[in-house]
């Protein structure tokens, strides 16, 4: 590369340090590691749980066992003395989380036939208290190996704080994985009740009256709903205190409680679907205009208030979708969901320390940073309106959403991909450069791969007819969801909010490089430098 690659175009600031992000000591690192660990851990129990897969009880809790001390002992690694005590933070953090999946090992169903309600087992207590113990015991054990197993620090890779974003991104791919498997089987009416299964608590309701694919999908798609708003809390915590922008909850926390009210309103009789649909769906615009403003404004705690809010607001939408039996709120609950995700992956990109170092950026990145920017704002509504068609058609059967969507598809692919070519003519050598390039070949990728997981969903909705959505009193005759519809057409949706995660993050990302700098005092030298010239 000449050398003139390397003029100048813009420059990043620097986030002055009383505003660095870190979480220091041992007590920070072993929360977002035990939370970490917990998220390996729900992932592994769904797939060892899978009404075909059922693995043995003593399998499965050696398993887990075995991802709990694997993923301490790798997530301390660099801490030195400090590991084992973080380790310790980890396992209790990962058994206090896990304990929302215990529930299911604590109860037994009741004898009569067809009775789902549960009651606690006499050993409860006792069992809770040795789980807790154990992953304390594994947990320290864990810590103690990572200490031993050395490496760069991890203080030198980057945050806690930006790994704790990363995590909670993490969390929100097997729930929108999940949320997609729901709606491909037509699982989303397989519990007739909300927040409770079939007058079970929900973290309650027996292990052994999952057996029922339906049941499994609908159920563990609100356990692992409870599971990211745990995180999101925790995170949005996180970052006000260390961040600031606690003025913000003034206007998330009120919409947040709005869309609360709407649903208590909603389901006292006090209110109709034709008053909460387009209550919540303003509720929802409106915070999705108040993330994309953050975003804009670089504002990390804003736009963490902002994704808690949504999350809220998301868990509102399913829960009519279930109490109203409405459609509607299903295709809101849909895009939401991938709305929520890209949101996600752009904070954890802000808080990052290559998002706030202070760097020249070569020309290369800078033409690509100028040019990426419009087009991957285009880009992004395209891909809104590709999503919004995909969700009234999976929500609603409706064939002409479905025929827009395949059409619509040609426009979107070629958008994508030209914002992918665009993007991977940043430099591959400095540490922005290098993140745009590797954006723009993963969109590259996505979006061939997503035009053909489209088709081949297509083919076999074709072969094997669109699955509808079975009622809770119709499980005992139905027949089992069509595995290769299912798994297509979730493949398709999950690389589908992969894309749109991913265009966000390279619309952020260009933005960031292509604007000046918004230090006033580096802005009014500049000034003054232009003025003297």
């Amino acid at each position: 590369m000449s050398a003139a690659s390397f003029s100048t175009t813009s420059t990043i600031e620097p986030i002055p340090a009383q505003q660095e992000y870190a979480l220091n000591g041992f007590v920070g690192p072993g929360v977002v590691v035990g939370v970490g660990v917990a998220v390996a851990m729900w992932i592994s129990w769904y797939a060892l749980h899978l009404p075909s897969i059922r693995v043995t009880p003593t399998v499965s809790a050696g398993l887990l066992l075995i991802v709990l001390l694997g993923g301490t002992a790798l997530g301390t690694r660099g801490l030195s003395t400090q590991a084992w005590r973080a380790g310790l933070v980890a396992g209790l953090v990962a058994g206090l989380v896990n304990l929302l999946l215990l529930g299911s090992k604590l109860t037994e169903a009741g004898d009569a036939p067809g009775e789902r309600a549960a009651t606690l087992v006499p050993q409860a207590p006792l069992i809770v208290l040795g789980f807790l113990g154990l992953c304390l015991t594994m947990g320290g054990i864990g810590g103690g190996a990572g200490g031993l197993l050395g490496g760069r620090s991890r203080a030198a890779e980057g945050t806690w704080l930006a790994r704790f974003a990363v995590i909670a991104v993490v969390s929100l791919v097997p729930l929108i994985t999940i949320g997609g498997a729901v709606t491909s089987a037509g699982a989303g009416m397989a519990v007739p009740d909300w927040p409770g299964t079939y007058g079970s608590n929900m973290f309650l309701y027996p292990i052994g009256l999952m057996a029922d694919p339906y049941i499994f999908l609908e159920h563990t798609h609100r356990l692992f709903g409870t599971l990211v708003g745990l995180i999101a809390i925790m995170l949005t915590s996180a970052v006000l205190v260390k961040r600031g922008g606690w003025r913000s909850l003034l206007v998330t926390l009120p919409l947040a409680g709005a869309a609360f009210g709407t649903v208590i309103l909603n389901n006292s009789g006090r209110i109709t679907p034709s008053v909460s649909i387009p209550t919540l769906a303003l509720v929802a615009f409106a915070l999705v205009v108040w993330s994309v403003g953050s975003a804009i404004r670089r504002s990390p705690g804003s736009l963490a208030t902002g994704i808690f809010a949504l999350v809220c607001t998301q868990g509102m939408l399913g829960a009519l979708r279930v109490t109203e039996i409405n459609p509607i709120f299903g295709v809101f609950h849909g895009i939401l969901a991938q709305l929520i995700l890209a949101f996600g992956v752009v904070l954890a990109a802000m808080l990052t320390s290559t998002w706030r170092q202070r760097v020249s950026i070569p020309a290369d990145t800078g033409v690509a940073g100028r040019i990426g920017k419009r087009v991957s704002s285009i880009a992004a509504v395209m891909l809104l309106i590709q999503l919004s068609l995909a969700a009234l058609y999976r929500h609603t059967f409706a064939t002409h959403a479905l025929w827009a969507h395949i059409a619509f598809a040609i426009f979107v692919t070629i958008a994508v991909a030209s914002l992918g070519f665009i993007l991977m003519r940043a430099d591959t050598f400095s540490a922005q450069g290098k993140g745009l390039h590797r954006i723009g070949r993963a969109l590259v990728v996505a979006v061939g791969l997503q035009f053909a997981l489209g088709f081949v969903a297509w083919g076999f909705g074709s072969a094997v007819g669109h699955s509808r959505v079975v009622m809770y009193d119709q499980l005992e005759g139905a027949a089992p969801p069509s595995m290769g519809l299912v798994i297509s057409a979730t493949a398709h949706q999950a690389n589908g909010a992969f894309l749109i995660a991913m265009t966000a993050l390279a619309l952020a990302w260009s933005t960031r490089l292509a604007s000046p700098a918004r230090n006033p005092a580096e802005t009014r030298n500049r000034g003054a430098v232009a003025a003297l010239g």
